[in-house]
């Protein structure tokens, strides 16, 4: 006998998810496949850290414009007044486009300038008003002398691309003057490229025979032209060109003296010696030429003064005295 409330079918326990469970169940998977995705999506597509080694170049962009010295005096001259002339060329070494070597100028005709005798005051305003303008038409500064309040200023300014090449200076009108020290000498001075490139032009053979050049470890700067005269041996021709050491950083230019040149009939220039006085010793003029038979320097050199250092004075370049 089966006991009471048994039955002959099996007992299921009545399940405890509702409807509103089930939605709930699946709206929760639903999110996590959502966020599951969104996060393989961010994966595959967000930016990747640039390795270390990789080399980032930034893009430099050139001045806004050309300019000419011209155009840069035109400008300056809204803010300096100067009516003088300069009383020197730009002492700024500059290395033309093409060549190896930085050329100095000399010839202050050649410049785009202005100049003024100002009180001390006013030429310091004038100064900073120029040094505004360059600054806003893309120049660089380089401040080669900068002494004491009284003492002598001098500015080089140059662009990027090269090229104008401009120098500011404000010096005492007269050092030796106690008097005067209130009273300065501005110049604003200016040449282009192509200046430096026909000077640099001019240079170029003097410096292609400049032997040491060839060796040297510095960088050579050339000043102005060459001087050239006749020598009293036929066919052959006289030259010399102050000539140095340029330290580009800093816009400076060490003097080493004045180098000697001769030419013979070839055309060919060929370097003789650096002259740091106003002379050479005898001796150094005693040197057979190679290609020309019987022909020393002494020939090439007849009349220039030299110093005797057996005799200790100062006399001339003579003949050699062939047997």
């Amino acid at each position: 006998m089966l006991s009471r409330g048994s039955s002959s079918s099996p007992q299921y326990r009545r399940s405890r998810l509702t409807p509103r469970g089930l939605a709930i169940r699946f709206a929760l998977a639903g999110l996590a496949v959502v966020a599951i995705a969104a996060g393989i999506i961010y994966i595959a597509t967000r930016p990747h850290k640039a390795k270390d080694t990789e080399q980032h170049t930034e893009t430099k962009t050139g001045p806004r414009e050309q300019l000419t010295a011209t155009k840069t005096l035109e400008r300056a001259k809204k803010y300096f007044k100067g009516t003088e002339a300069v009383k020197s060329s730009l002492s700024t070494p500059v290395k033309a486009e093409g060549s190896r070597f930085y050329s100095i100028a000399t010839d202050p005709s050649k410049t785009k300038s202005a100049a003024a005798t100002l009180p001390k005051a006013e030429a310091k305003r004038n100064v900073t008003a120029l040094e505004h303008m360059l600054d806003y038409d893309q120049f660089t500064r380089y401040v080669v002398q900068d002494d004491d309040k009284d003492g002598p200023y001098l500015a080089d300014f140059t662009r990027s691309n090269g090229d104008v090449t401009c120098q500011i200076s404000n010096t005492p009108l007269d050092p030796n003057d106690p008097k005067n020290k209130e009273t300065r000498f501005v110049e604003f001075k200016c040449l282009d490229a192509a200046d430096y490139k026909d000077l640099a032009k001019q240079q170029a053979p003097l410096y292609n025979a400049y032997s040491p050049a060839a060796s040297s470890s510095y960088n050579v700067g050339i000043v102005g032209t060459m001087t050239v005269r006749e020598s009293k041996l036929a066919g052959y021709r006289l030259a010399e060109i102050p000539l140095g050491g340029v330290q580009p950083e800093s816009h400076l230019f060490n003097s080493q003296g004045t180098a000697l040149f001769y030419q013979s009939s070839d055309g060919r220039w060929v370097f003789f010696q650096i002259r740091q006085n106003d002379m050479l010793t005898c001796d150094v003029y005693k040197v057979q030429l190679r290609n020309a038979k019987k022909v020393d320097l002494r020939q090439v050199y007849e009349g220039d003064k030299c110093r005797d250092l057996s005799k200790g004075e100062v006399v001339t370049v003579e003949m050699p005295k062939y047997q």
